[in-house]
C-alpha cells in the first residue's frame, strides 16, 4: 500500500507526534545493522518494511528520510533524487557504534552534522518529526567502553537537537536486543540497557519529547525463535517483534492505540510506605493505573486511577506485608497491559540499579576479581575502585530470592559445589537449578541486609571479618556479626 507523497511543508520540522492526528511527518531509523536489516536473514523484509506496512495499513500519513538508501527491504520507490524517494532513506549503518568512527566502524554522533546537511541526504531537505533510534549493540559486542555508553548515548541525542531546525521532534529510544555470543556481550547489553532509562529520563525531565522503547524483553523471552544464530541480529520473527513496539509507540502517541506496557517498576520501602516508580510511557495521555495483590500474579486490585506521573507512594504497605505490584498506563484509545509484576516488603531489593555489596566488618566490597569464567573465587575489594568486577545487580527468582548477578561477567555469587557446609567457599557461576545461585536478603534495623542461601539457609559472609583482599568469601551460621552484613552501595 503506497500512500499519498507528502508535502515537504506540511508539517513543520519541530513537530512532536500529535494526540488524535494520523499525520505525523517525516519518520528517521538511526541505528546498526539491525536497522540496515543487512544480517537479519529476513527475505520479507526487515524492521523497516515492517513499520512502513503498520503505519501504511492503519492510515497513517508519513514519508521516511536519512541520509542513505542502503538494503531498501522491498519499500517502494516512489521517485527519484532526496526529495521524490519518500520510504526508502534510513541512517541505519552496518557496524556503527554509538560515538565516533574508528579504523572499521562508523561513529553515528560524528556522522550527524554531515548526514544533516549533505546535498545526497534527504536529512538535507526533509526533518525528522519521529526519530527511532535504536544503537549500541556493536559497543557491547566489541566490548567497547561500555561503562561509558549511555553517556556517548547522551552525546548522541544532543547532537540531534544540535542540528540546524530540529526543533523538538518525539525521539523513541530503543533498549538494544539480547547478546548471546559471548559472556561479556550477555554482561554489556545488561550494562547499557540498565543505563539507558536514566537518560531518556533526563531529556524527558528537561521537557524534551523522548520516550524510551523496550526492543530488549520479547526478543530476550523467545531468544531461540527470535534471534539468528550468530546469537545477535534478531531474525524475521524479532524483527517483527521490534516493528510492532516501534509502531505500538507511535500510534499511542497519536493516541490511536492503548498506550504500551510501562518498563522499569520497581519498588521499595521508604519510610514506612511502599515508593514506586516507572519509566514514562509515549502516550499515557490519562496517567496510570496502580495495582497491588498479597498474592503473587493477582488478582489485582486497583489503588489509583490514573496517577498523573510515573511514580506512586502507597502509604497502605509499610512493609510488614510483601505486596505484588503491576502498573498499567491509559490513554483514549483505553487502557494498556499490566506491567511486569513486581514484590514490595521490607526485603525488597531494587532490580533497576547497580550495587557495590560492601561489607561492615571490612569496609571492602564483593569483588568477582574480573574474571569471565565459571568457578572464580568471589573475593572483597576498596570501594574506591569503579571497576565492573566490583559492580553487581538484583535479579529476582521467586519467593523473595535474588541473583545476586555480576556486571563484569554475567554470573552469579554461588556456593561451591552447592555445598550446604559452613565454610564453603562463595565464586562466580552461570545461573542454575540446584538453588545455591539464589540469596533472600533481609533487611537490619541498620539498614544493612543479611544474604540467606536458598540451597544452604547459611548467610553470605566475610570469614573471620577479614580486611585481606584476598579472602574468599563463604557462607556461615548467622550469628549476628558485622561480616554477615551488607551495606548496598548503588553505582548507577
Amino acid at each position: 500500500m503506497l500512500l499519498a507523497a507528502l508535502s515537504l511543508g506540511s508539517i513543520p520540522a519541530h513537530a512532536v507526534i500529535t494526540a488524535g492526528s494520523k499525520n505525523i511527518g517525516a519518520v528517521w531509523f538511526v541505528g546498526d545493522s539491525i536497522t540496515q536489516g543487512n544480517a537479519d536473514g529476513d527475505s520479507t523484509g526487515g524492521v523497516r518494511a515492517d513499520v512502513y506496512a503498520k503505519l501504511a495499513g492503519a492510515t497513517y500519513t508519513f514519508t521516511l528520510t536519512g541520509h542513505s538508501t542502503a538494503n531498501t527491504e522491498g519499500l517502494p520507490a516512489t521517485g527519484s533524487g532526496i526529495s521524490g524517494n519518500l520510504y526508502q532513506y534510513h541512517s541505519g549503518v552496518s557496524g556503527a557504534v554509538i560515538g565516533t568512527n574508528t579504523s572499521t566502524r562508523t561513529g553515528i554522533t560524528q556522522n550527524i552534522p554531515t548526514w544533516w546537511a549533505s546535498s545526497s541526504s534527504r536529512l538535507s531537505v526533509v526533518k525528522p518529526n519521529v526519530i527511532l533510534i535504536l544503537i549500541g549493540s556493536n559497543d557491547a559486542n566489541s566490548d567497547i567502553d561500555i561503562t561509558h555508553a549511555s553517556q556517548r548515548l547522551t552525546t548522541l541525542i544532543n547532537t540531534i537537537y544540535a542540528q540546524p531546525g530540529v526543533g523538538n521532534p518525539t525521539i523513541l529510544v530503543g533498549l538494544i536486543p539480547p547478546n548471546h555470543v559471548s559472556s561479556t556481550g550477555t554482561a554489556n547489553v545488561a550494562l547499557y540497557n540498565a543505563a539507558v532509562p536514566g537518560v531518556v529520563r533526563s531529556f524527558k525531565n528537561a521537557g524534551k519529547d523522548v520516550y524510551l522503547v523496550d526492543q530488549f524483553t520479547l526478543l530476550n523471552n523467545n531468544f531461540t525463535t527470535a534471534m539468528n544464530s550468530d546469537g545477535l541480529h534478531p531474525n524475521a520473527t524479532g524483527n517483527g517483534y521490534m516493528s510492532q513496539n516501534w509502531f505500538n509507540a507511535i500510534a499511542s502517541c497519536a493516541n490511536q492505540a492503548r498506550p504500551p506496557i510501562p518498563y522499569g517498576l520497581t519498588g521499595k520501602i521508604v519510610n514506612a510506605q511502599a515508593s514506586l516508580s516507572w519509566e514514562v510511557v509515549p502516550g499515557a495521555y490519562n496517567g496510570y493505573n496502580v495495582k497491588r495483590s498479597t498474592t503473587s500474579g493477582g488478582p489485582y486490585t486497583t489503588i489509583a486511577n490514573n496517577v498523573s506521573g510515573a511514580s506512586y507512594i502507597d502509604a497502605g504497605n509499610n512493609g510488614s506485608t510483601t505486596y505484588y505490584y503491576v502498573v498499567s498506563a491509559v490513554n483514549a484509545a483505553g487502557e494498556g497491559a499490566n506491567s511486569a509484576q513486581i514484590a514490595v516488603g521490607s526485603s525488597t531489593l531494587d532490580t533497576a540499579g547497580i550495587y557495590q555489596l560492601q561489607n561492615v566488618a571490612s569496609q571492602l566490597v564483593l569483588n568477582q576479581q574480573g574474571s569471565l569464567t565459571n568457578g572464580s573465587k568471589i573475593t572483597q575489594w576498596s570501594s574506591a575502585s569503579t571497576s565492573d568486577n566490583l559492580r553487581w545487580k538484583f535479579i529476582p527468582t521467586s519467593n523473595g530470592y535474588y541473583q545476586i548477578n555480576s556486571v563484569k561477567s554475567g554470573k552469579d555469587a554461588v556456593v561451591q559445589g552447592a555445598s550446604t557446609s559452613a565454610g564453603a567457599g562463595i565464586i562466580q557461576w552461570s545461573f542454575g537449578t540446584s538453588g545455591d545461585d539464589q540469596w533472600k536478603p533481609v533487611l537490619n534495623s541498620d539498614g544493612t541486609y543479611t544474604f540467606s542461601n536458598l540451597k544452604s539457609g547459611l548467610l553470605l559472609e566475610d570469614p573471620g571479618s577479614s580486611t585481606s583482599t584476598s579472602t574468599q568469601m563463604d557462607q556461615w551460621t548467622a550469628n549476628g556479626g558485622n561480616n554477615q552484613k551488607w551495606k548496598l552501595i548503588r553505582v548507577n
